[in-house]
């Protein structure tokens, strides 16, 4: 599915169509338009992406993760890095500051994974703090399409295709309490994904620049 930017409701701003889905909700002063085309990049640049080594959502794979990464980090890592030499003729600059203003913009964010497998997810129960930015990526690992209803988020249903992901990017209220995201058709029915939010909960701190050292 191409790329695509729409509105989904007054507050539920953008969403983002590309391998999975991203539902954003307030996101406001964010320049989406060049962070989503920063995602098809770093999904797809070079027929692997930087995804193939620094995970789908630049927490780490083979090569480590990269999430907050800026634009001069990135330009440092491909002069230096041999394993990245394929891709200085494919990236021109307009290119890196694509890809840098999509991994920027996931390291403002908290990451939060959360499998649903038979109608329960793992885990079950997630504590942030108030005012906290959340990449939340729910995994369906069922072969059959769902259906996630969140309570308190303002977000539309969201069908999430038999193994695949989609996102939900959402920045915390300032007021503790809880929201509820839930399978709408699960066959079996487990508890919800509660968010708790929390003055108790650790504080997200986004990650500093990485040092760039020579590696073969």
């Amino acid at each position: 599915m191409k790329n695509k930017v729409k509105t989904v409701a007054a507050r539920a701003v953008v969403a983002l169509l590309a391998g999975g889905t991203i539902i954003l909700v307030a996101s406001a002063g964010d320049d989406m338009v060049l962070v989503e085309q920063g995602k098809q990049l770093y999904e797809t640049i070079g027929g692997v992406g930087c995804k193939t080594c620094h995970g789908a959502f630049g927490e780490g794979k083979v090569g480590p993760a990269n999430r907050g990464v800026n634009e001069a980090t990135i330009r440092e890592a491909l002069a230096k890095i041999d394993s990245m030499r394929f891709l200085r003729d494919q990236l021109g600059d307009d290119d890196i500051k694509k890809v840098a203003a999509y991994t920027e913009w996931m390291g403002q964010h908290l990451l939060v994974r959360a499998l649903l497998k038979r109608g329960q997810f793992v885990p079950d129960k997630v504590s942030v703090q108030p005012g906290t930015p959340i990449q939340l990526v729910i995994e369906n690992t069922g072969t059959e399409p769902i259906i996630i209803r969140s309570d308190g988020m303002e977000a539309a249903p969201l069908n999430i295709a038999g193994r695949d992901n989609a996102t939900i990017v959402w920045t915390a209220p300032q007021t503790e309490g809880r929201v509820a995201i839930a399978c709408g058709d699960c066959r079996i029915k487990g508890e919800p994904l509660t968010i708790e939010v929390t003055k108790a909960a650790r504080p997200y701190i986004p990650p500093p620049q990485p040092k760039v050292a020579p590696k073969q």
